[in-house]
């Protein structure tokens, strides 16, 4: 009985996080500019400057809590920049960063009109609040930057703060803290553009491909166990 028990429960949670919600969001406006020599940018994932929408692609309001799986950044058709990955700060004020929410679990090499895909672990974030996403280069891990807040983490960012050129969007009347960093200071910024970027959150954890595919080896041999018994 066991086994029959264990495997109702874990075709449960499978199901639970099968019927997540993914949502995509990305640049109310179409890539209308360009530029060289920026750090990352911040916004709200409810943010004038971008609008929401469901796989289906009906337009979608956020729930107040989403997870976020991957981030996707167009780069500019000219320039230069680096391999890298993207960490995620609180928003706290201009010239800082805040407390370390999440960092990419892969980095990307710079390539001209790239469409480059970086992949988070479910981070948690409030769709309502401002955050930081902050170019940070290839070989940065966690404990690089998660510092004691303020004055340290701040200058551990900047030992790893790298620079990209990416593709832009004109985002209107941005709110304040919003924009794309134009230094690794965190206090001059292209008030008016977001880079071409695209979330992809949901409104539940989904797990890693991995992880999915382990619990369905997992499912497989419980099964098989009761077979043979």
């Amino acid at each position: 009985m066991k086994p029959i028990f264990s495997v109702m429960c874990a075709l449960l949670a499978l199901g639970v996080a099968q019927g997540a919600t993914i949502f995509t969001t990305t640049n109310a406006n179409a890539a209308n500019n360009a530029g060289n020599g920026y750090y990352g940018f911040a916004t709200k994932l409810t943010s004038p400057g971008v609008m929401s929408t469901t796989t289906g692609g009906e337009e979608a309001t956020l729930p107040n809590t989403v997870y976020l799986n991957n981030l996707t950044l167009t780069m500019r058709n000219s320039g230069s920049g680096n391999s890298f990955k993207v960490a995620i700060y609180a928003y706290t004020a201009d010239g800082t960063v805040g407390e370390l929410i999440g960092l990419s679990s892969n980095a990307n090499d710079w390539s001209a009109s790239a469409e480059l895909n970086f992949n988070f672990d479910n981070v948690a974030l409030d769709s309502t609040t401002t955050y930081q996403y902050l170019f940070v280069s290839e070989n940065t891990v966690w404990d690089d930057l998660n510092k004691t807040a303020g004055t340290e983490n701040m200058n551990a960012y900047k030992s790893h703060a790298v620079s990209e050129s990416l593709s832009m969007s004109q985002g209107g009347s941005l709110p304040s803290g919003s924009g794309t960093y134009k230094n690794n200071t965190l206090n001059s910024w292209e008030g008016q553009y977001l880079p071409v970027v695209a979330f992809s959150t949901s409104d539940k954890a989904v797990p890693e491909p991995a992880a999915a595919t382990m619990g369905l080896f997992g499912l497989s041999a419980l099964l098989f166990r009761r077979r043979r018994s």
